[in-house]
């Protein structure tokens, strides 16, 4: 087994760029809205030249990423227009807080996107104008609801994803109805297991999902995904691009559009994922289970 002999779907970070300040973000934690860090992006020549030997076979382009919104990268309709001239049949999906840009840029995303009925957009919207600020820190309201009006209005398949918390977890049915008026295809609430110790964005009361042992499943093989960083480098997944941008180490990032420049960890990791042992902690935290920590299997709500 490689990583690159059946790769179906990439997951791209077109930047590091990003105005919110979400407060568990990695984004966050290491600093960058404090200048502690450099942000990275990817321009059109160097996603031409990074995405080019796939482009023709791939079945999908996620445009999301770890530390950055794809919506503040300078080149991403550009990216987005050149993928589905290479392959008008490719599925583009993208991950967004939704306040940045404007109604004209969102018009001619949902423009290039519009003709795939499977492509969309997720708006991360965790709450109402008076709740959304509270985690998303820095996303002006109106213009979040602007944005995915015209995005919407404009043909765009959007999806309404919402992180539950203690202080919007009164708002889920006022929510779902907004999304409906404003004609989101799908309303999904979460419950993350990433703020059970946060007292500031806890989880709901009585919110937190069945955790339960899970048997190792690499997402990343089981789904022919590999991921790309906003800095031009490879990952076997994003699971490993988030650890180590949190630990501030970089032990992948090696180009390997041809499978023999991968590098020694490459092939480790593939060889422990084979016989699923000993694995990194992040492998069997992120897809399956470690001494500490298990799977919530039920974290999605699935309300349109």
């Amino acid at each position: 087994m490689t990583f690159v002999s059946h790769i179906k779907e990439i997951h791209i970070e077109p930047t590091t760029v990003c105005q919110a300040e979400c407060s568990m973000c990695p984004r966050t934690v290491a600093g960058y809205h404090l200048d502690k860090n450099k942000n990275t992006e990817i321009d059109l020549n160097m996603f031409k030249t990074l995405i080019g030997p796939y482009i023709s076979s791939l079945e999908k382009i996620l445009f999301c990423g770890v530390l950055g919104d794809p919506a503040a990268s300078k080149d991403l309709l550009k990216m987005i227009e050149w993928s589905i001239e290479q392959n008008n049949n490719i599925v583009i999906g993208m991950n967004t807080n939704g306040g940045l840009r404007n109604g004209q840029w969102w018009e001619k995303l949902a423009q290039l996107t519009r003709e795939n009925i499977f492509s969309y957009v997720v708006f991360s919207i965790d709450g109402l104008e008076d709740t959304n600020h509270i985690y998303r820190k820095n996303v002006v309201w109106k213009n979040l609801i602007e944005n995915a009006k015209s995005f919407i209005d404009n043909g765009g398949n959007a999806q309404w994803d919402s992180l539950i918390f203690k202080h919007n977890q009164h708002q889920v049915e006022e929510m779902k109805q907004l999304a409906q008026s404003l004609k989101f295809n799908i309303f999904r609430i979460k419950v993350s297991s990433r703020f059970t110790g946060d007292d500031k964005v806890g989880p709901p009361d009585g919110g937190v999902p069945v955790i339960e042992s899970t048997e190792f499943s690499c997402m990343a093989v089981r789904t022919g995904t590999l991921y790309l960083s906003a800095a031009g480098k490879w990952y076997p997944c994003c699971h490993i691009h988030n650890a180590e941008s949190f630990n501030q180490f970089e032990n992948w990032g090696f180009p390997i559009v041809d499978v023999d420049s991968r590098n020694i960890e490459w092939k480790s990791l593939e060889q422990r994922i084979d016989k699923k042992d000993m694995l990194p902690d992040v492998c069997k935290r992120s897809c399956g289970t470690t001494e500490k920590t298990k799977q919530w299997v039920n974290e999605w709500n699935l309300n349109v």
